[in-house]
């Protein structure tokens, strides 16, 4: 009888654990960077995979001169287990802008990993300096075969998906 019940309180859990989602695993995420002068200084938002450390530093080097103060310093990056994200907004009007990490876990979907980012606008009442933004993140994931990154809002509106 109690190896039934030792039996029975196992099978209760597997199926707990099916029915809330056994295909999502946590993958831990890394924040390298969060600023309002992105070096993509594109009009519309964007979000692109950094291939290498030569593309790294091509990328920090055409940060624009004129934002004084702006450095982007990132640790070392291990390219062969690491993949690097720049998720960018795009060009706004004011420093009311950003991207925040919603958080530091990404979930898994099917085949996909989801990312949440929220997309930062202006209160209304708020007092911003009124000057063009490219706000971005930088984020450091690990390299896993296959499998794409969508990346949502927190309303769960999809901006964008990387292969």
């Amino acid at each position: 009888m109690k190896y039934i019940l030792i039996f029975l309180s196992f099978f209760v859990l597997a199926s707990c654990q099916a029915k809330t989602g056994s295909n999502v695993h946590d993958i831990l995420l890394v924040k390298l960077f969060r600023g309002l002068q992105c070096p993509l200084e594109e009009s519309t938002a964007s979000a692109h995979w950094v291939s290498d450390s030569e593309a790294l530093q091509q990328l920090i080097n055409s940060v624009p001169k004129r934002v004084i103060g702006q450095t982007i310093n990132l640790p070392s990056f291990d390219f062969k287990q690491r993949r690097l994200l720049l998720v960018s907004m795009g060009q706004r009007p004011s420093a009311g802008y950003q991207l925040v990490l919603q958080d530091e876990k990404l979930g898994r979907e099917g085949k996909d990993l989801v990312l949440y980012l929220r997309w930062k606008q202006p209160d209304v009442d708020g007092l911003y300096a009124a000057v063009i933004t490219y706000p971005c993140v930088w984020l450091d994931m690990p390299k896993l075969a296959d499998i794409g990154v969508r990346i949502l809002d927190g309303k769960g509106k999809q901006h964008f998906y990387l292969p």
